[in-house]
């Protein structure tokens, strides 16, 4: 063959038809996945060079999002036999069912393209994890259909704006997928909320469960499901009320010997006066978050000699740090990052400050690697803390990141 010219087999025109037939029945997916390489571009490196139309699969159909455009082409792809993508597919998102069928006289036939959609890539794909996105799922999703996503053994769970119609279902879900090790709850619903404690059946649920987060749901709920689970390494719960912090309690007893990572952020709803008792935190903690002086009040840091970052923050509306001063003066183990959230640093008195710059020079945190501040007063803060500014250590986040 002449210097700089190239061939392309007739197995590789074939690659090249399949991939771009599925960009184009995936046009409209809210997934950055696809949007890669336009399909011109796909086909043009395809031909320069034949090796990259079979590489780029790994990164270009990691993910693949099913709604109501594109469910149709997907079933007639993998159907075929000749889907050469197959392999590569390790993580599906279903969304938006809902608006799909609501208001649509024909919706009922959309559900049902995009459940038969869902059946094929999970008896297709080797999954290791599953994304919903805003749906009803008992509604969308029938529980004849549960059994098949339990065949793919998926490992991650995530969903966003799902309602549960009911606590069953809620746990039908979680028990179809054995082997889950990490799970996440964002803005979900589980309705008719009086759930009964948990049976001896759920006593096998989620065996192998390492991390668990939930924001903005029915945190009481949830962890009641998962009273059981025993080895969580990592627990972040977003949006607590009062009424889940035994819950809490009881799920961070039973995987006492396992959390290394625990955040807990409170939900502002005046609690300033509250009280929940003594906490008592993972002795083995190594990476802490706490929001709310209602949980730091209750508190104590001296046990953990394992606890290596710790994130701070008082409510809004209390002004006074004392809360992370006790805590931060109980540390006993060698801190390596600290955040604090102190809202307006200019309004704390200058004892405050000369107790928090003693504290932080103390041999705990000798090895301080980074003190990041979230608050106003940047300036002032530098000049309370010059001990920190001169380790260069000291940090100020974009406020209006937060």
């Amino acid at each position: 063959m002449a210097s700089g010219s190239f061939s392309i087999f007739p197995s590789e025109i074939y690659d090249m038809v399949i991939f771009n037939l599925f960009l184009d029945q995936s046009a409209t997916t809210t997934s950055s996945t696809y949007h890669a390489f336009s399909n011109r571009n796909l086909l043009s490196c395809g031909l320069v060079c034949r090796v990259w139309l079979r590489t780029c699969r790994y990164h270009q159909f990691q993910k693949i999002n099913i709604h109501d455009s594109n469910a149709r082409g997907l079933s007639a792809l993998l159907r075929s036999g000749n889907c050469t993508f197959v392999p590569f597919v390790r993580h599906l998102e279903i969304s938006d069912w809902s608006r799909t069928v609501e208001g649509d006289p024909e919706g009922r036939g959309t559900r049902d393209e995009l459940m038969e959609a869902v059946s094929d890539a999970c008896t297709s794909f080797s999954l290791d994890s599953l994304y919903l996105v805003a749906m009803v799922w008992s509604a969308i999703y029938p529980k004849t259909h549960v059994d098949l996503l339990s065949l793919c053994g998926l490992s991650e769970f995530s969903c966003n704006r799902i309602i549960f119609e009911s606590p069953d279902a809620f746990v039908g879900i979680l028990r179809s997928f054995p082997r889950l090790r990490r799970v996440r709850f964002n803005l979900a619903t589980v309705l008719h909320r009086n759930m009964s404690p948990p049976s001896e059946a759920t006593a096998y649920l989620l065996p192998n469960l390492d991390a668990l987060e939930i924001s903005n749901s029915p945190t009481k709920i949830i962890l009641a499901a998962l009273k059981s689970v025993s080895a969580l390494s990592t627990l972040r719960l977003q949006g607590l009320k009062i009424g889940d912090i035994p819950h809490v309690g009881g799920i961070m007893r039973a995987s006492e010997q396992s959390l290394t990572i625990v955040s807990l952020r409170m939900r502002s709803l005046g609690l300033k006066d509250k009280t929940i008792g003594v906490f008592l935190l993972p002795h083995y903690l190594q990476i802490l978050i706490l929001d709310s002086d209602t949980i730091l009040r209750t508190v104590n840091l001296s046990r953990h000699t394992k606890l290596r970052s710790i994130e701070l923050s008082v409510d809004q509306s209390d002004r006074t740090p004392q809360f992370i001063l006790v805590l931060l003066s109980q540390v006993s183990s060698s801190i390596t990052d600290v955040i604090l959230h102190l809202w307006d640093a200019t309004s704390f008195d200058e004892t405050c400050w000369t107790t928090l710059s003693n504290i932080l020079e103390g041999t705990h945190f000798a090895h301080m690697r980074k003190l990041l501040i979230y608050g106003q007063g940047a300036d002032f803060i530098r000049a309370q803390l010059p001990a920190c500014e001169a380790r260069g250590i000291l940090q100020f986040p974009n406020w209006s990141a937060i």
